[in-house]
């Protein structure tokens, strides 16, 4: 079981926000990527609220979960002793920003004029230009045109990529 406060090791993100988890191929980033970093000596670890539970189950084998398993000081704890976070526009990505963790970012449905992007410089926000963009002003669950391309056309290897620069 994770220790919330204190895990072990050098953490890979503490890793994907799972808010996102359904929207682009979580498992595959996973995939990919956690057998790369972990051979570099990261530990992948998903965070995220009691909701996210379910989605950071569909990652296992490739990252631990403390999905709902942490208080907002814990998360804090395990966010400032990650190597670097990925997540989408979410409260976690600020809590990171916060501590001072490097962070990858993806942004669908929302645009740095709305005032969400990362604060820090040490953040690399992964996006697409896309004509639908913004679609609303906090992201929706559901694409209004039915197909989620500005988070969907966000690759495995882009993510890995900026993982990889972001931890160097």
């Amino acid at each position: 079981m994770l220790s919330c406060g204190e895990p072990s090791g050098d953490v890979y993100a503490g890793a994907l926000a799972t808010e996102i988890a359904a929207r682009i191929p979580s498992a595959e980033i996973f995939g990919l990527g956690s057998d790369r970093l972990r051979g570099a000596g990261y530990a992948p670890i998903v965070v995220g609220g009691p909701d996210d539970r379910g989605s950071a189950q569909q990652l296992a084998g490739h990252a631990e979960s403390a999905a709902g398993e942490c208080s907002l000081q814990e998360t804090g704890a395990l966010l400032a002793r990650a190597t670097v976070l990925v997540s989408n526009d979410t409260g976690v990505m600020h809590m990171a920003t916060g501590v001072g963790t490097p962070v990858v970012a993806l942004f669908g449905p929302t645009v740095e004029q709305f005032g969400f992007f990362p604060y820090r410089a040490r953040a690399r926000v992964l996006q697409r230009d896309l004509d639908c963009r913004p679609c609303s002003a906090m992201g929706t669950a559901t694409c209004p045109l039915g197909h989620h391309r500005c988070l969907g056309d966000i690759t495995p290897a882009d993510v890995i990529q900026a993982v990889e620069e972001m931890a160097a």
